[in-house]
């Protein structure tokens, strides 16, 4: 399987996980095959960074297709006037991680916690956290449109999957080509990440902090939420609700990977960029308009 053809099953998948956003009584098995859509998506990004021959000019296009793409589902959102549809779109996740693995490799060293990219990274991702909020509040901003601002910023606040996929893209950018280092990095990551999310520790914590206000604990599951992507209550439904420990068998998909360099025509180039406004749009026309 070449770097295309591995794309194209992403978007298959994409395509699943987004169906039951618009049709609430679709298989649950589409979430279950659509969850893998971002992890390999994430793994084809890692392939376009090692043999880019233009990074610049890459970030730039991620980032303009971003704007729009968020842009699209923000109209979506607010025509639709549904707050299940698809907000953040998932280009924005590569966008971040493009930003996290040049500056780590900018300013490489032996040791994690003296590399200044990683502290670049850190501070920009605070402060640009910090400007999205000020203005959410200042402003009093709809939801959809908090989203298109933290697009426009390239930071993590509400973005689709918080640090989780970031994290994956950071095992496949640092095992690149060895799967075994993959797998077991991978392996180890997500089941540590499912038994934290998916115990009740930060629940104690929420209603701890309920009993002594009951805004203080909602504050403290909204800000969670909103800092990493990841919604608290929900993450402790169960393994066959919260599915993003699905997110392994990804390690099934590219073990067919051939590796080898696939030179892409325009059309090739571009088809995602379009596809992914293209096919929230008709699902919203036969959902709501037939």
């Amino acid at each position: 399987m070449n770097i295309f053809q591995l794309k194209v099953l992403a978007m298959v998948f994409m395509v699943l996980d987004h169906i039951h956003l618009f049709f609430p009584n679709t298989p649950k098995f589409f979430d279950y095959l659509g969850v893998l859509a971002i992890p390999l998506f994430i793994f084809a990004l890692v392939e376009g960074i090692k043999h880019t021959s233009n990074l610049k000019r890459y970030f730039l296009r991620l980032h303009v297709f971003s704007i729009i793409m968020q842009g699209s589902a923000t109209l979506l959102q607010l025509k639709a006037e549904k707050s299940d549809l698809p907000l953040s779109n998932s280009i924005r996740v590569f966008v971040v991680l493009l930003i996290l693995i040049v500056l780590l490799e900018k300013y490489k060293t032996d040791n994690w916690l003296k590399n200044k990219g990683l502290w670049l990274f850190i501070g920009y991702q605070v402060v640009a956290t910090v400007i999205g909020m000020i203005i959410m509040v200042v402003f009093d901003i709809s939801e959809p449109m908090l989203y298109f601002i933290n697009t426009i910023l390239a930071t993590t606040m509400t973005m689709d999957g918080g640090y989780f996929f970031i994290i994956i893209g950071l095992i496949f950018y640092y095992g690149y080509r060895d799967y075994k280092k993959i797998a077991l990095f991978l392996t180890v990551f997500i089941t540590a990440n499912m038994l934290f999310f998916n115990t009740s520790i930060l629940g104690i914590i929420g209603n701890k902090l309920s009993v002594i206000h009951l805004e203080l604990g909602d504050f403290f599951y909204g800000l969670f939420e909103l800092v990493t992507g990841w919604d608290i209550l929900f993450c402790q439904t169960g393994l066959l609700e919260n599915t993003m420990w699905m997110s392994i068998f990804v390690l099934a998909v590219i073990y067919f990977y051939d590796g080898k360099v696939y030179k892409s025509n325009r059309f090739q180039k571009y088809l995602f960029y379009i596809f992914y406004p293209a096919h929230l749009w008709l699902l919203y026309f036969l959902a709501y308009q037939l």
